[in-house]
């Protein structure tokens, strides 16, 4: 769920912020719109680029190297559990006051989990050849596109069936907020028409 957050006036003299390109600033801030009150969210880079930048083509091929920089700069914390990649940011609460926050759902950062997660997460989309502006397309012609393995991979059988790999499974998200795919531009990110 999104959220409403604050922006301290000095946040564009720090120095860790100063450090950081532009669009890895504007990512910082978006990001505070979706973590939770503890400052924790998935951080499947396919799914950050679709709901913070649903009219940028390019953010998901950007949005690793922002995610990177973040990291690299201390901002943000990625973290695997349980197969599921998760971002926190880590001085949240010295920052964002929260009324009544509410429990968090997701998993905590644990030190040993650190590191794992520097890579975004694989998605049944990998296989395909991505265009820039692939042109509208039916999911016939998408699951046509599919080369891996003559249409045996595991995304390809997963897709034709109407199922998706598991770490592409956002059930922990708020699953009433996916039921327009539009809402967050899934049908552009996958050569939908626009």
């Amino acid at each position: 769920m999104a959220r409403i957050r604050s922006i301290k006036p000095e946040f564009a003299q720090s120095e860790t912020i100063g450090a950081l390109s532009r669009d890895a600033r504007l990512l910082f801030v978006q990001l505070w719109t979706i973590v939770d009150d503890a400052g924790r969210a998935r951080a499947n880079s396919r799914v950050l680029a679709m709901t913070l930048y649903p009219f940028d083509d390019d953010a998901l091929h950007l949005i690793e190297g922002w995610l990177q920089e973040l990291e690299g700069q201390g901002c943000i914390r990625r973290y695997l559990v349980e197969g599921k990649t998760y971002l926190d940011i880590p001085k949240w609460l010295a920052h964002q006051k929260i009324d009544r926050p509410s429990k968090s759902k997701l998993p905590e950062f644990v030190e040993p989990s650190r590191g794992l997660a520097n890579d975004r997460e694989r998605s049944m989309l990998d296989n395909r050849s991505m265009t820039l502006d692939p042109g509208p397309r039916t999911r016939e012609q998408n699951l046509a596109a599919e080369t891996v393995n003559e249409g045996t991979s595991p995304a390809y059988v997963g897709a034709r069936e109407g199922r998706f790999p598991a770490d592409d499974d956002l059930s922990d998200l708020e699953p009433a907020a996916w039921d327009d795919p539009r809402q967050f531009g899934r049908d552009r990110a996958v050569g939908g028409a626009r």
